[in-house]
């Protein structure tokens, strides 16, 4: 069943902003540090990645807050009316407000939005006005960076939540992660099926041609890409794809085929793959399916399955794998949940993370060596330490008892990643 999380209203705006933030910081008003503000809020539990680390300065005057917040590197307010990044940042400013204790093991959240309104768009930086409004509320005028008015919040309602409720709300959203799991299929006995074979664009647009000519349209084009390139390695995938594409794009392309239906075959693509560059062709042609529906089908067989594949056509599956002659199709299965036992990293081994620097490689490391107790990271990067917050990771995450290690490195230059990898302690070998 449905469920509603939110439900709003939109109206006219027909008043201009009635705010002016030209003055600023206004008169009488008391900086606050906030130098240290995100290692305080990691340290209470509230941890915000780098896009949302936008509080740069803040003042009170008679219980009323004034900041100035911006978009970190890396972030455009492009596309956006107010990029939610620097929105977050000017509510994380009213924690400075004093709107009252909250029980221990709770915290506000937003709850109802009341006269919401947009004067301007495109801002990266932003002057804050936030004031308390009402037992639970608070209001926020917002303006760019010469005190044009940007947006207002009328009214922005909070409400208490326990940190049962969030962990209960966590433990639910278990039921929906699911992975790609392959189902038993049932064949029938059908008679076999004639298939005009292809093996790329010009054997497509040829026998467009032939069509146009007066020749019946085909029912079933037949591309099998094992047969079409004898390249190995990576130069197989890279010819296999191209290969597939152009006659993807010359068939759809065709208007005389228009009631032809492609079969693609690959061997070894899915399930137990033993061919990369099937598995690139699959990846290829199932966006193609989805551009085209019931156009297309994707065979993977072995060798003691070619028998079955116009029974595998006649079944209506898109995906089939053939082993054996048993039949198997993709489906979506729910994710059985993790062990709770602990963590499955070995203690002394090494973990390697690639793009270790970067934003998610960032908060990766930080999750291994905070929930997995990992002691030993070895993060790897194209710039190194001279990566944006690289040295400032390291002595994060030392001070945490992990030994941590960058390097610059690119994964994809095989001999530099070998030597990389050769470089590992025979004490603290590569185990993840």
């Amino acid at each position: 069943p449905w469920t509603r999380h939110v439900s709003g209203f939109l109206t006219k705006q027909d008043h201009a902003a009635d705010f002016d933030l030209g003055t600023w910081p206004p008169a009488g008003a008391e900086p606050v540090d906030v130098s240290d503000f995100y290692e305080r809020q990691l340290a209470a539990g509230y941890g915000y990645g780098p896009a949302f680390q936008g509080v740069q300065s803040l003042w009170t005057k008679d219980g009323e807050v004034y900041a100035e917040v911006v978009l970190p590197d890396g972030q455009s307010a492009d596309g956006f009316g107010l990029h939610p990044a620097l929105l977050d940042a000017a509510l994380q400013t009213t924690g400075f407000l004093g709107t009252g204790e909250t029980e221990e093991g709770t915290t506000r959240l937003p709850f109802a939005w009341n006269e919401v309104a947009l004067y301007a768009s495109g801002a990266s930086a932003l002057r804050v006005h936030a004031t308390r409004s009402g037992t639970d509320g608070l209001s926020l005028d917002l303006a760019d960076h010469t005190g044009a008015p940007v947006a207002a919040i009328g009214t922005l309602a909070m409400r208490t939540v326990s940190a049962q409720q969030l962990g209960a709300a966590g433990g639910q959203s278990h039921d929906s992660l699911f992975r790609v799991d392959w189902a038993p299929v049932t064949l029938a006995n059908t008679a076999r099926t004639e298939f005009a074979p292809v093996s790329g664009a010009d054997d497509v647009r040829a026998l467009a041609e032939a069509v146009a000519s007066g020749t019946p349209v085909p029912a079933h084009l037949l591309l099998d890409t094992r047969k079409v390139s004898a390249a190995v390695g990576a130069a197989r995938a890279h010819a296999l794809a191209v290969r597939v594409l152009g006659a993807l794009q010359a068939w759809t392309a065709e208007s005389a085929l228009d009631e032809s239906r492609l079969i693609v075959v690959t061997g070894g693509a899915v399930r137990d793959a033993t061919d990369p560059a099937g598995t690139a062709v699959w990846g290829l042609v199932r966006s193609a399916q989805a551009e085209n529906p019931d156009r297309i089908v994707l065979v993977d067989l072995d060798e003691g399955s070619e028998g079955l594949l116009s029974a595998a056509v006649a079944s209506g599956e898109p995906q089939l794998a053939l082993r054996q002659g048993t039949a198997t199709a993709p489906r979506l299965a729910r994710e059985p949940r993790a062990d709770a036992t602990g963590s499955v990293l070995h203690p002394q081994g090494t973990v390697l993370v690639t793009g270790g620097t970067g934003t998610l490689g960032t908060l990766l490391a930080r999750h291994l060596v905070t929930s997995h107790q990992v002691k030993h990271l070895l993060l790897v990067g194209r710039r190194g330490l001279a990566a944006e917050g690289a040295v400032e990771l390291v002595e994060e995450l030392s001070a945490l008892g992990a030994e941590v290690r960058v390097e610059a490195c690119d994964a994809a230059d095989r001999e530099a990643l070998g030597a990389l990898l050769a470089s590992v302690p025979v004490e603290h070998p590569l185990t993840a």
